[in-house]
């Protein structure tokens, strides 16, 4: 079969590499600091709250999982479930990632709540910023989340 037919036409190739680079290295020369402090400060907050749940014993964190499935679900077969689950983890040596990776699910809905509460009650009181934010919002809800998490490369 003919090259024309299967390949896609490389003049119709749009270069946004190149645009995309040049904008990103313009925000990391001339936005460093400021990107520098943000990533800081969330390093210490990260590291703050690493700190509190490595005091955490496994056993306990077994046994918090366990009480709080059962408390919320009221089925003890899911508590259960969920406390084996957990073991496993410790069992194939990843609990020291289990615990990084829980400080920073804590860490990131803290300040996702600490931004998105004072944000929503100024959306509530004030027709300008629920004019401005809404039609983000709606397109954020809208488009499939693949699209935009994709790491701008």
């Amino acid at each position: 079969m003919a090259d024309w037919l299967t390949r896609f036409p490389e003049e119709l190739h749009l270069n946004i590499q190149a645009p995309i680079d040049n904008g990103i290295n313009y925000m990391v020369e001339n936005w460093g600091g400021f990107f520098d402090g943000l990533s800081n400060g969330l390093r210490a907050i990260l590291r703050a709250v690493q700190d509190i749940i490595d005091f955490v014993p496994w056993w306990a964190l077994v046994i918090i999982v366990f009480a709080a499935t059962l408390l919320t679900t009221k089925k003890w077969p899911r508590a259960v479930l969920y406390s084996i689950l957990l073991v496993s983890i410790g069992l194939i040596g990843l609990w020291d990632e289990l615990y990084d990776t829980l400080a920073l699910v804590i860490t990131s809905v803290f300040i996702s709540l600490a931004i998105g509460f004072p944000l929503g009650v100024l959306i509530s009181f004030s027709d300008r910023a629920n004019k401005i934010v809404r039609p983000i919002l709606d397109t954020m809800q809208t488009m499939p989340s693949f699209v935009y998490l994709i790491p701008a490369v």
